[in-house]
C-alpha cells in the first residue's frame, strides 16, 4: 500500500489534508519517490511552512489525533472519488464485450463477467479507498 501523507502547516500545526502524494512529485524532484526529507521540508518547492508527513511523523510533532482523523476522513472522500473514476474508466473500456455479446447473440465469457463484477465491487474491498486491488484484465 502507498503511504498516506498529511499536509501540515508547521507554524500552526494545522492539518490541511491527507492523501497520497501525486505520482509526478517524484519526477519533479528527480527521484522515483519523494524522500522523507523532501516531504517534511518543502523549501525545494517554495513552501517553507508546509510539510507532507506520515502519520508517525505527524504524531512526533504532537498534532492532535482528532485533527489527523478529520483530515483522513476528508481525504478518504477524495480518494474514493479517484478510485471510482478509475473503476468507471476500466468498466467503459470493457463495454465492447457486452456490445459484442448483444450483437452476436453469444453469452459474455465468464472471465469477463467476473472481471466486470470485481470492478463493480471495488468499493466493497476491505482496504477501500486507500488500499485497492484492481482486477486483472481477462486475456
Amino acid at each position: 500500500m502507498k503511504t498516506v501523507y498529511y499536509c501540515i502547516q508547521k507554524s500552526t500545526k494545522s492539518v490541511l489534508s491527507a492523501g497520497f502524494l501525486p505520482e509526478t512529485w517524484g519526477n519533479i524532484t528527480g527521484m522515483a519517490d519523494l524522500s522523507e526529507e523532501d516531504a517534511s521540508d518543502l523549501t525545494w518547492a517554495g513552501y517553507e511552512d508546509y510539510a507532507f508527513l506520515t502519520l508517525e511523523a505527524a504524531r512526533k510533532l504532537k498534532i492532535p489525533k482528532k485533527d489527523l482523523d478529520a483530515a483522513l476522513a476528508l481525504g478518504a472522500v477524495v480518494q474514493s472519488e479517484i478510485v471510482r473514476k478509475e473503476r468507471d474508466a476500466l468498466m467503459q473500456q470493457s463495454d465492447w464485450v457486452t456490445l459484442k455479446s448483444i450483437r452476436t447473440g453469444q453469452e459474455i465469457p465468464q472471465e469477463w463477467k467476473d472481471y466486470m463484477q470485481a470492478l463493480a465491487d471495488i468499493s466493497t474491498q476491505s482496504g477501500f479507498p486507500w488500499d485497492v486491488v484492481y482486477p486483472s484484465l481477462p486475456q
